[in-house]
This record gives structure tokens, sequence and C-alpha cells, in this order.
């Protein structure tokens, strides 16, 4: 069974400790398996290091997907900006870990062996950090060795410190993934990859919105339903607000588009996907004030390849099979092994979840609607089963409507006639004259009814049959099932 652990951050900062609350829960009824409270020692270093960091990791390429963008071609990636940011994300990288591991709070180490007995390693765990500090949403917290080692079905997301269910429309059932993607500003980077991706997407239906205009994007989210709102372009949450650029000449901010997006959610947007820079903001928007469900974002600028490649690991593992959370850290994996921390250090550290802890992420298979329990019908017993129930009648009234051009006292076969319209109960079949025949077995009706056939047009047969369906059948609430009776009847006449 799956779990979920919430830390809760709720005081403090690095300057003088966080107060700090770890809670258990089952998420099948959501019910508290643990709940402790402790304190965290402060770390005055760890914000003068990330800052460092980041500094550092923004110049190593000018193909980002932020706004700030130096001129194109412009490159800052020098062996000695590289050295220095390899030195400064380790600095990093190694406070956090200790910060982590080393903590005065008492407690702690008791509580990460309840962790041992409350968890199973096996199982899928989503670890929420709920906070508003600014420093605390940009650790890398799945460096943690507790759920990067030992845990390693765990992915570690962020949450805000209030979170309200959403308003939601019950869903009719649908058959495909509903994705609507907002190609941007993409000056000096390349979001072609990215509508490469989504076009081969199995069991999805993606619109794309190529550098749309305010109104465009605002009638797609109240005219049409959405599971997956995706952006690729231009973006920052350098201002007091996060903003996406549309177009070369437009942003626009989650408040701008606030009424479209509550429309949509309530229609059922699960899941937006913000393939571009620093977009802290932009999820915090839209979770804390619109309630959507969940967000994908990069936390700091990122390289346009960066991004590439984290969208197609991501589209793999989460169409293939893995929950959200799962290809989410999968793609992360798969970055680090791909070798973009040894070119950018700290690259597979973008990506993260911002959840609305009310929610529980939806798989691929769940977006795309309940599974149908379609019944496998044997179409060769239908038409057998139709042989010997509707055509005894239907051939009587054939022999009635176009009776054999031969004399009346010497009519064709008349046992089977008599066979095919008695009962079944005691019945003797007689002929008459000199061609009398002996009564006939009931188990050899299937075979008379073929000979029959083979003097019968199929069409006639086929338009007989029809006749005797009950009238509800007739206008069409069984179309596919005539259509395959009709090709059956059609290559057994060829």
């Amino acid at each position: 069974m799956a779990k979920s652990v919430i830390l809760n951050f709720d005081q403090g900062d690095f300057q003088q400790g966080f107060n700090l609350k770890i809670q258990i829960y089952e998420e099948s009824d959501n019910s508290l398996l643990a709940d402790k409270t402790g304190k965290f020692h402060p770390a005055e270093n760890i914000p003068k290091l990330y800052d460092q960091w980041s500094l550092n990791h923004q110049k190593l390429d000018s193909s980002r997907r932020d706004i700030s963008v130096p001129e194109k071609g412009k490159s800052f990636n020098t062996e000695s900006i590289c050295e220095q940011c390899n030195e400064s994300a380790s600095q990093f990288i190694n406070a956090v870990k200790n910060w982590l591991e080393l903590s005065e709070w008492p407690e702690f180490n008791k509580f990460k062996q309840e962790l041992h007995v409350k968890l199973n390693q096996q199982e899928a765990i989503r670890v929420l950090i709920k906070t508003d500090n600014f420093y605390l949403q940009r650790l890398p917290w799945h460096e943690w060795n507790l759920f990067a080692d030992i845990y390693t079905h765990a992915e570690i997301a962020l949450c805000p410190t209030e979170s309200e269910k959403p308003s939601v429309e019950e869903q009719a059932g649908k058959s495909v993934v509903k994705i609507l993607a907002i190609l941007g500003n993409s000056e000096g980077i390349d979001i072609g990859k990215d509508t490469q991706y989504l076009r081969s997407l199995k069991g999805a239906d993606v619109e794309f919105k190529k550098e749309p205009q305010y109104s465009e994007i605002s009638d797609s989210l109240w005219q049409q339903k959405w599971d997956i709102l995706f952006f690729a372009g231009h973006s920052s949450s350098q201002f007091e607000k996060g903003k996406i650029f549309i177009n070369r000449t437009e942003s626009l901010t989650i408040e701008q588009l606030k009424c479209g997006l509550r429309k949509a959610i309530k229609n059922g947007l699960q899941l937006a996907i913000f393939n571009s820079c620093d977009g802290l903001k932009l999820a915090e928007d839209l979770v804390a004030e619109l309630h959507i469900p969940q967000v994908i974002v990069m936390r700091e600028p990122v390289p346009d390849q960066v991004a590439q490649d984290f969208l197609k690991f991501f589209l793999e593992a989460f169409v293939g099979g893995d929950s959200l959370y799962l290809a989410v850290r999968h793609a992360r994996e798969r970055l680090r092994e791909t070798g973009w921390d040894k070119k950018y250090p700290g690259a597979s550290w973008l990506p993260v979840i911002y959840q609305n802890r009310t929610m529980t992420p939806p798989t691929w298979k769940d977006l795309t609607g309940p599974e149908k329990n379609y019944k496998v019908i044997n179409f060769k017993m239908v038409i057998y089963i139709l042989l010997i129930t509707i055509l005894p009648i239907t051939l009587i009234t054939l022999k009635t409507e176009n009776p054999p051009d031969v004399p009346a006292e010497k009519p064709e076969n008349p046992s089977v006639i008599q066979a095919a319209s008695a009962p079944k109960s005691s019945v003797e079949l007689t002929g008459t004259g000199e061609n009398e025949n002996p009564p006939t077995d009931s188990s050899n009706i299937p075979e008379i009814l073929q000979n029959e056939l083979e003097n019968t047009p199929p069409q006639a047969v086929l338009d007989a049959v029809r006749e005797k369906l009950p009238a509800d059948e007739q206008k069409g609430t069984n179309t596919d099932l005539h259509k395959e009776i009709e090709s059956e009847l059609a290559s057994s006449d060829n």
C-alpha cells in the first residue's frame, strides 16, 4: 500500500533553525500512522552556498528557457566556470546532506527507526515538503540518503502550507488524454523536440497553440476539457508573480488566466507541466490559489537540452505505467546517468512536483478514463444460433413469398419445411405420395438448413433475419453486430 510522509516546516529559518512536524499517512484511507515533532538545527551557510551554485549554474549556457537570455550564440561555458560550478555544487549538496543527517533533534534517529517499521522499501512513497521558505523549496531533497538509497520507490515533492480540494464536475467516459500544449516564445531555444515527443504519445489528443494570443489560450480553457496543460518556452519567477512568455511581445501571469484555469480545473484539468525556467511561482499560484491537483516545474533556469531530455524521459516512464512521482524520479535519474550533471552540475536537481495535498496524483491510465468492459463475441456462434432459431421461420416466409417454379403436387423436400416450422415436441414429419420421407431428427436441422441456404440469395436471408430482430435492434442499437453478421454471411457465400 502507498504511503505519504509529510515534513511540515511551520516556523523558523536557517539562522534560528526550524520547527518540524513529521506525519505518515496510509494513502488508501488517509489514516495517520505516525506523528512526531522536533527541531532542525540552524545552518547559516546553506543559503549562501545555494546562491553561489545558482549563480554559477546560470552562467554555464546561454541556451536557457528563461527570458533573461544573453545575446544569441553567446556562451559562458568556459572551463573555469565549469570548475567553479562543480565546486559550488559539491559544497552545497554536502552542506545539505550534513544538515539532514546531523540534526540536533534527539528523537530523530528513533523516528528514522520508526520509518523503517512503518514503510516498506518496495512500496510507493510520496514525501511532501510543506513550506513557504524560499531556500527550503530549492533544496535538492531527493539527495537525502534516506529516500535516495533506502526507499527507492519514494519521490519528494513540495506543497503549500494550506491546501484546498478543488471543485470538480463528474467526468464522462473517455478514451484519450486531452492535452493543451502552449508553445510560447522560443527565441534562442529549440522547442521542436517538445512538440515531437508530444505528437508521438499514444492514447493522447494534443492541441498545439504556437505563440498564441492571450485570447486563444483563454478560449481553449473555457471551451474544451483538458487533462494536462503543457507549456514550453521562456518563463520566469524573478517578478512578484511567475510569468510565461506566450509570444514575442506578450507575457501572462496565472492571475490573468485564473478564470479560464479555474474553469479548466473544474472540468477535470489534473496536471500542468511547465517545461521552462524558474517555474516555482507559477506552481505556487496554481496550487495555492486555484487548487490544481499537481504541477511539474523547473525550480531554476534550465538548459534547453536538459528540458528536452527530461520531458522525453518523463513521458516514457509515465505513459509506460510509472506513477507520476516515480516517473519524475526515473526521469531525473536518467538525466544524471545521461551525463547532464557533468556538463551542468546540479541539472538533475531542477525538476520538481508541486502538489495539492488533498489530491492523489493520477496515473496515465487514470487520465484515459475507466477501462471499458468489452464482451468478446464469437460471431460464428451467433450466426449458428440465428440459423437454428430465426431461419426456420425465415425459410417458411421465403418459400411462401417466392414459391419454387415446380409442380404443386411435387413440393421440394416438404419435410424440411415441416421440420423447420413445427415445434420440437413430438411432431411426426411426413411427406406425400411416392416421395415420402421418414421423420427428420432435429439434430440434423442445421445441416438441412445449410442445404436450403445454397439455393437462397444471401441478401434475401440477411434481410429476412433483420425483419425478425426486435425493433430496437432494427433501429441500429446493434449496428456493429449486424455488420459482423453480414460480413460472415458474405464470406460464407463467397
